[in-house]
């Protein structure tokens, strides 16, 4: 919830839509990371903090 809390701070800053809806859940932030996890497997190397902003970004991040 802190990276994604933090992605969305970032994203307001830049005049940009938040990722993630109010309201969501620590528990679907936490199933979006171990999905990517699972489908990624290569990528386990990274820190934690850069798993879970590439698997929120995938999961709920709007392009702009």
């Amino acid at each position: 919830m802190g990276v994604a809390d933090l992605m969305n701070m970032n994203r307001q800053m830049d005049d940009m839509n938040p990722c993630t809806r109010p309201g969501i859940k620590s528990g679907q932030v936490k199933n979006v990371v171990v999905n990517y996890l699972r489908a990624h497997p290569e990528k386990r190397q990274a820190s934690a903090a850069a798993l879970a902003v590439l698997a929120i970004g995938e999961a709920w991040c709007p392009t702009e």
